[in-house]
This record gives C-alpha cells, sequence and structure tokens, in this order.
C-alpha cells in the first residue's frame, strides 16, 4: 500500500490523452477551440481537474516519495551513515496504519492549498504547452507534451509543498524520526 513510484498520476492518463484533450475541447468556453486550440482559461481547468484527482494518489505514494528524497540527499553527503530505503521502509512498516492517513490527509491540504494557486500552474503549463507563444495551445503540443509537463509542473509542484508539510506533522515526526535515526545508527535515548 506504499508506493514509490516517481511516474505520478498524469502517466496512467498516456492512454487517455486524447480523450482528455476531447474533453477540454468540448468544455471550453474559449473562442480558440473551435479551430481545436485551447486557451489559458482551458490549462486552468485541467490544472484544477488535475489537483482534484491527485491528493489520492499523493498520500499513497507521499511516505515513498520522501524516503526517495532522504535517501538522494544521503547519497550526495559526505559521511559514513548511509540511508538505505529498504531498510527505512521496512522500520516505517508496522506504522504504515498511523503514518497513511497523515501522509493522505497532508497530500490533500497540498492539493487544496494548489487550487487558490491554479492561475499560477496554469501559467506554467502554457509556457511549456504554447512553443509558438501565440497564447494558444495547439492538440499536437499538447498531446505530445501535456503529461510531462502535468507531471513536472502541477505534481512535482505538490510534491514539494507536501513533503515538508508531512516532516512537520507532529504524529508523523514521532514516529518517522526515530526510524530514520536507528536506520542511521543513531541512538535515540528518550530521558534527557
Amino acid at each position: 500500500c506504499l508506493e514509490e513510484e516517481g511516474d505520478g498520476l498524469a502517466k496512467p492518463l498516456q492512454p487517455r490523452i486524447k480523450d482528455v484533450w476531447e474533453a477540454l475541447l468540448a468544455c471550453s468556453e474559449h473562442q480558440a477551440a473551435e479551430s481545436r486550440r485551447l486557451g489559458l482559461e482551458d490549462m486552468e481547468e485541467l490544472v484544477l481537474a488535475h489537483l482534484h484527482s491527485f491528493p489520492a494518489h499523493l498520500g499513497r505514494s507521499l511516505i515513498g516519495r520522501l524516503v526517495q528524497q532522504l535517501v538522494l540527499g544521503q547519497s550526495l553527503a559526505d559521511g559514513d551513515g548511509k540511508l538505505r530505503a529498504a531498510e527505512l521502509l521496512q522500520a516505517l512498516s508496522p506504522h504504515l496504519p498511523q503514518l497513511l492517513p497523515i501522509a493522505r490527509e497532508v497530500a490533500s491540504a497540498t492539493c487544496d492549498h494548489l487550487t487558490a494557486k491554479s492561475d499560477v500552474l496554469a501559467a506554467k503549463l502554457m509556457q511549456k504547452l504554447d512553443p509558438d507563444k501565440d497564447g494558444l495551445v495547439q492538440e499536437k503540443d499538447f498531446l505530445e507534451r501535456a503529461l510531462d509537463v502535468l507531471n513536472l509542473e502541477v505534481e512535482n509542484v505538490a510534491v514539494g509543498v507536501a513533503l515538508p508539510a508531512l516532516l512537520k506533522n507532529a504524529d508523523f515526526a514521532d514516529i518517522f524520526h526515530p526510524a530514520m535515526a536507528a536506520c542511521l545508527g543513531i541512538s535515540v535515548d528518550a530521558t534527557p
């Protein structure tokens, strides 16, 4: 029940990306939809739809993503103690019934927060999906780039916001930090 993959939610959309394009066109209030192009407002609708669907996936994968980030950081650091992902995930495994609801709550709050920033995220999508900078996304560009752009500009941003929030959660930290310390061979003494 702990997903570690970094493909995000956008990757499973690959077979249906044409359907997503058609749905955006059908719902578009932009005049360009008649010419089979999408505008900034349509990109914002895409961002909002993605953020609405993303919390469930993010909640399931957030702990694994945190471990991946920490292991990567440790691999770049000098020193003897190196964190091993499998060992940390194994140490956390008995605590998943307590940790996963916290991760889901943080994921939901993160996506709610980012929903208020949907215009900014949509502008980022537009920059990447509108190579000719005419303010309109063409079908070819959307089909070729939308999944990667959603992953980069929406999902990675959500992960970047969610990970610090997860670590700041006291209930999560009470379980996570001792497990990480133990995996690094650091003794955690509860007495002052």
